[in-house]
């Protein structure tokens, strides 16, 4: 990518996408069926992209045991507390239960179900978080080979009777593919052809999975997600490279950027408490306008907030030890 503020650009474009996407669940105005979806699949995708290329610049191979606790350590603090207070307000509001909190906390929810609603993303993470020492710091085709073995082990385990989430399989490519990509030049995952090739890739798979009429068939179906998945990831890749040459855009993106994981940790529970207990239009154009412009705006700003609050804490706690 074209230095690492393209990150910043493509991680706010796909938060942006699944705020938009998530307001269908609020109004009957915005019908996202069936393109929004996989939309939102390449928005998901990309952020797993970036989640796998930026560990993959980061930790070139693991030393020993400490190295790989070190890692471990490092992703929990990261992650784990801002997940758990998610998790807890929506315990709760009675959308939860506490088994399903703690599964969903160690990443087991993936493999466990039920996974909670919105957060099954993170939960996802934890998971991937848990292969990615095996996979750091080896070639490429031994990436790829065990990539493959993990997710034969997976496909037997569930026919074995473990009920794997089905978007393991949409979503574990594009985190390898982002391992992969961070071996090489920045600037070479980000140019005119990869955003042309992920666009015109995007649009058939897209299209032959209407045409074929997949839904019900889940093998078939997996296989086309996980395509749309990886060429989506590509065209919002690619559209971020551009849009670093303007200073106003980079400048919106880095804050939004910067709030995206409390933001998605939290809009639902900010989407719900403004529609009980602040105000609410009703259906039509004016819910939608006020989805766009009031409730996004106000979930950025409190994820941004709940972010700065969290480093500030952690930065003292580093500081003190």
């Amino acid at each position: 990518m074209k230095h690492l503020n393209s990150i910043d650009i493509v991680r706010s474009l796909s938060m942006l996408y699944i705020l938009i996407f998530h307001c269908g669940n609020y109004t009957e105005e915005i019908n996202f069926q069936p393109w929004g979806d996989f939309f939102k699949n390449g928005a998901l995708g990309t952020f797993m992209f970036i989640s796998g290329y930026l560990l993959g610049r980061k930790y070139t191979i693991f030393h020993g045991i400490d190295a790989v606790k070190s890692f471990f350590i490092n992703r929990a603090i990261r992650i784990l507390p801002l997940f758990f207070l998610s998790l807890l307000i929506y315990l709760f509001m009675g959308y939860l239960s506490v088994k399903t909190v703690l599964l969903s906390m160690t990443g087991f929810s993936v493999i466990i179900p039920p996974q909670p609603p919105t957060l099954w993303f993170v939960s996802m993470i934890i998971l991937f978080y848990y292969l990615f020492p095996i996979m750091s710091g080896q070639r490429i085709s031994s990436v790829f080979m065990i990539a493959g073995c993990i997710i034969l082990v997976v496909m037997a385990a569930q026919g074995g009777g473990l009920d794997v989430d089905r978007r393991f399989y949409y979503y574990f490519p594009c985190f390898i593919v982002g391992i992969i990509a961070a071996r090489y030049l920045p600037n070479q995952f980000s140019n005119y052809k990869f955003g042309i090739l992920g666009a015109i890739a995007f649009s058939l798979i897209s299209t032959g999975y209407l045409w074929l009429d997949l839904f019900g068939n889940e093998p078939a179906n997996s296989v086309f997600r996980m395509l749309i998945a990886l060429s989506g990831t590509m065209s919002f890749i690619s559209l971020s490279y551009y849009l670093t040459n303007s200073s106003h855009i980079s400048f919106w993106a880095s804050r939004i950027a910067y709030s995206s994981m409390a933001a998605y940790l939290f809009h639902r529970q900010i989407f719900s408490v403004i529609r009980q207990y602040v105000y609410w239009p009703e259906d039509g154009t004016g819910r939608v306008l006020f989805l766009l412009f009031v409730c996004i705006p106000i979930i950025l700003l409190i994820g941004y907030i709940i972010q700065t609050v969290y480093d500030y804490f952690l930065k003292k706690l580093v500081v003190r030890e």
